[in-house]
């Protein structure tokens, strides 16, 4: 039996940041030539020297609203050639529960669902913890403090054409949660973050809840982390499959018959987790 064909979308306006990690890590599960990148016209120079399958551009300003739009589409393109298709953005990250599948790809070929949500998963920057490094592994060695965030719930395997709504959160299909956990890397690098605001800042020029978002201070950002770290900790298997948190979850997701998608509300665990060991090496 043939591999299953599988292809990883995202959209960015920059090759810094965590593009890098994006592109070499799900690059080794599925290939360089099985990446696209969604971009504007400034970027397209940016990213057409690099080893991708393609590079897509728009020609609209920011608008989260169009960008939905364009993932949609992006995706439901793409699986008149592939199997199953993967759309997250530049700083996340899915990892299947390492006990039971030992890469991503592994997980992949063993779905038997015509898509999953995965369980998202905030990764948080101690004060006392230094700037990542690329080039070495992430969980556990250098960032081991999380929480459980359904904000971050997100379907983004699939193999049926979906329709996201804003911000990708939810979409036109109801959340079937797997065994695979999205690590989003957003607030696990503090200086990285600063910069990626000063960069999005003149790209949003003139929306004010957009400028507020991404002109927010190091100071700003770092009391929110202390403040998620200040939590108690808790740790082991049964926090990351949260059975409370899941039901919760589930049970306040609604269809909106107005714009053919599924929604609910967003919550998050009162309580920091320790990365179960058992992910070192896995990003």
């Amino acid at each position: 039996m043939s591999a299953r064909r599988v292809a990883v979308v995202t959209d960015t306006t920059s090759s810094r940041f965590y593009f890098g990690l994006w592109q070499r890590y799900y690059g080794a599960q599925f290939g360089p030539e099985n990446l696209f990148v969604v971009t504007s016209d400034s970027g397209l120079s940016e990213f057409r020297p690099l080893p991708l399958g393609g590079v897509w551009h728009v020609t609209h300003a920011y608008d989260d609203a169009a960008r939905a739009r364009t993932m949609s589409a992006a995706v439901s393109f793409l699986l008149t050639s592939y199997d199953y298709v993967i759309r997250v953005d530049v700083d996340e990250f899915l990892v299947p529960d390492p006990r039971k599948y030992p890469s991503l790809r592994d997980y992949v070929e063993k779905l038997t669902r015509p898509y999953v949500t995965a369980r998202g998963l905030n990764v948080y920057q101690a004060p006392d913890e230094r700037p990542i490094d690329l080039e070495k592994p992430i969980l556990v060695t250098q960032r081991r403090f999380v929480r459980a965030e359904t904000a971050l719930n997100k379907t983004c395997v699939t193999a049926i054409a979906l329709d996201w709504g804003l911000g990708m959160h939810f979409a036109s299909v109801y959340p079937c949660l797997g065994e695979l956990f999205l690590f989003h890397l957003k607030r696990a690098d503090i200086d990285m973050l600063v910069s990626w605001g000063e960069w999005m800042l003149p790209q949003v020029k003139g929306n004010s809840d957009l400028e507020k978002y991404y002109g927010q201070t190091r100071n700003s950002y770092m009391d929110t982390n202390k403040a998620t770290l200040n939590q108690p900790l808790v740790r082991g298997w049964d926090v990351l499959f949260n059975d409370g948190l899941d039901k919760q979850f589930l049970d306040g997701i609604t269809y909106d018959a107005a714009n053919k998608r599924y929604r609910g509300p967003f919550h998050s665990t009162s309580t920091c987790i320790l990365v179960p060991d058992q992910f070192t090496g896995t990003l």
